[in-house]
């Protein structure tokens, strides 16, 4: 059986041809690593590298290029370059321990990190990325639940794209995880011709809810080159950015982000103020307080 089920076999492997307006490194997020194994894009935050390991390629994902290469050790051998930088910058207050998966890393390898994080003082908030609890919810052991308990206060960020991947088994990995005190928020990428649909986007969102999960942000995807096939066209997302918001109940409403490049950040859009349509694109705010043009043909 493969874990990942049916939903991101879909999504996991299919790529095509680079369009126009595609990037291989679309946010920019090489320019903004100023040391190994850290990317750094706001002033307060910064995202650890923590290994090369991952549960599921997804074929959008911006990091595919450092998740190819599963050789060598667990951890990334970049780590300390990481750990060393945020010692050095105070104002860095919430890491993000990311990869790849940090869950593929055991148990012992993953509390060394987080412990690592928690001796720096001017850290005061970890948020840990992972699709474990969709692609492998047998890593979601009590054990596991506990030491990440430990680590509090830590948020987990799931990821899940449609309601399909919420199986029995992904439902009782995230219910071990919320039993254990740990805040959930998810995150969903709109995929064209996957969840492109305000009806299915609401179950996910009302099922997630249940299983006690933030619906955290809906993702417009990014323009991984390779992935125009998912691309959904700005207008239309926002229209399904409404539909969510007239028909779900507050807490289970994700915000609707784009993410721009570099130190820009992610934009949060609602359908009731859009962004100023230009030609090629649409020209939208970034946190410099510049429009940023954000290709859509």
């Amino acid at each position: 059986m493969n874990p990942a089920g049916p939903v991101a076999r879909q999504i996991g492997w299919k790529r095509c041809a680079p369009a126009e307006g595609s990037d291989p490194d679309p946010l920019l997020e090489q320019e903004c690593s100023p040391a190994p194994g850290l990317i750094r894009r706001y002033e307060n935050r910064a995202l650890v590298l923590a290994t090369r390991r991952c549960f599921v390629h997804c074929a959008f994902c911006t990091r595919l290029p450092f998740v190819r290469d599963q050789g060598g050790s667990e951890l990334s051998v970049n780590v300390e370059a990481a750990l060393g930088y945020i010692r050095g910058h105070e104002e860095i207050r919430e890491v993000l321990v990311s990869g790849g998966d940090p869950l593929t890393l055991g148990d012992a390898a993953l509390d060394d990190l987080l412990d690592a994080l928690h001796s720096i003082p001017h850290v005061r908030l970890l948020r840990l990325a992972t699709r474990a609890p969709m692609a492998r919810p047998d890593r979601i052991t009590d054990a596991l639940c506990a030491m990440l308990r430990s680590h509090g206060p830590l948020t987990v960020a799931v990821h899940f794209n449609h309601p399909d991947e919420l199986t029995p088994d992904a439902r009782e990995a995230l219910a071990r995880l919320a039993d254990a005190g740990l805040v959930l928020i998810n995150q969903t990428v709109l995929l064209g011709g996957v969840n492109d649909d305000p009806e299915v986007l609401a179950r996910l969102c009302w099922q997630l809810a249940e299983a006690r999960v933030r619906p955290y942000s809906l993702l417009q995807c990014d323009r991984v080159a390779g992935t125009e096939g998912f691309w959904v066209g700005l207008e239309r997302a926002l229209d399904i950015a409404a539909r969510l918001e007239a028909d779900l109940p507050g807490p289970a409403v994700p915000a609707f982000v784009v993410d721009l490049p570099g130190w820009e950040g992610k934009a949060r859009l609602g359908a009731h103020d859009p962004p100023r349509r230009v030609e090629g694109g649409f020209m939208i705010t970034g946190r410099s307080g510049r429009e940023i043009l954000y290709p859509d043909p």
